[in-house]
């Protein structure tokens, strides 16, 4: 039914927290996808990240059903 979307709920990527410089991790809920830093604690919205996005965060993208804009 659901055919090869992923069961991943987050992921590493390269782009860094623009307070703390960590890597942030971006994780998917039943409503939303945001970014969130493990370090500083802080979540930010996927769109604040977009144009810094990496081949992680793309291709986790790439299995959610959400708007990138």
């Amino acid at each position: 039914m659901w055919g090869n979307v992923s069961r991943v709920r987050k992921v590493q990527t390269t782009v860094v927290c623009k307070h703390c410089g960590t890597p942030l991790f971006i994780e998917r809920s039943c409503r939303e996808v945001h970014m969130f830093c493990p370090t500083c604690g802080k979540r930010f919205p996927v769109s604040e990240y977009i144009a810094q996005a990496d081949e992680a965060m793309e291709n986790f993208l790439d299995q959610v059903y959400c708007d990138r804009m």
